[in-house]
């Protein structure tokens, strides 16, 4: 869910999008540094550390969205010599036969063929935040990281939309294809003019059920849209 303070309404009611620029990339070069730094880490360590502030100060509210979606970019692995889940099958049933934990503890690294140490160190090895970072197939950019933040922001508003309004120039029907492949509702219209077309788009907050797949589906026509403004001769479609 979009944080209400990333898109804070204008006087008149009017949400404006807070997106990243050029002038956020120092510090978006600051905090991706910091993920590579933890690669093989545990995830809680990388959680606790960024708690500080970064050498090159950053938004608070830009910096909990840029935080999330490199979040999900870094995926996180179990590291165990020892399946985390055996462990605590052995610690079990040790503790049943053991009168003290530490007995049990011992009991069960005997068996498992492992330190002490290493057994409380991999007891909850599998859990989310003890799982282990690791490293992005291809680096991102400052550039693409603010980009892909943006998307994360304007989808995250189209799942919440009752309507959209897509006002498109020239060739139409690549673009209502991918709506009608998408199985979204939508409408067509010219504008006052009679120049332009206008695409209605309904909003999964329009609907009564199903919403949280309707919006995806709304959400993933984003890119379709961005790759029509860039491929075509001219300018094709605005949100």
């Amino acid at each position: 869910m979009l944080p209400s303070h990333a898109c804070p309404p204008s006087s008149s009611g009017t949400i404006i999008p807070r997106y990243l620029t050029a002038q956020d990339y120092k510090w978006l070069d600051c905090l991706m540094a910091e993920y590579v730094r933890f690669v093989g880490r545990r995830r809680v360590e990388l959680d606790h550390h960024l708690q500080a502030p970064l050498t090159s100060p950053a938004p608070p509210n830009k910096l909990r969205l840029a935080r999330r979606v490199l979040d999900r970019e870094y995926s996180d692995r179990t590291e165990a010599a020892v399946p985390p889940r055996r462990i605590r099958q052995s610690l079990f049933l040790a503790r049943a036969q053991e009168p003290t934990r530490p007995e049990a503890i011992a009991r069960a690294a005997r068996e498992l063929v492992l330190s002490t140490a290493s057994l409380d160190d991999l007891l909850f090895a599998d859990l989310p935040g003890q799982r282990r970072l690791v490293a992005l197939e291809v680096p991102l950019s400052a550039a693409e990281l603010a980009l892909r933040i943006n998307h994360a922001m304007v989808s995250a508003l189209l799942k919440r939309a009752t309507l959209v309004t897509v006002l498109v120039e020239g060739e139409t029907r690549a673009l209502v294809r991918a709506i009608k492949l998408r199985g979204l509702l939508c409408t067509a219209r010219l504008d006052a003019e009679g120049r332009q077309f206008l695409l209605d788009i309904s909003g999964p907050l329009s609907l009564f059920r199903r919403t949280l797949v309707y919006g995806r589906a709304l959400a993933s026509l984003l890119p379709r849209v961005a790759q029509e403004m860039t491929t075509s001769p001219s300018p094709c479609a605005s949100v």
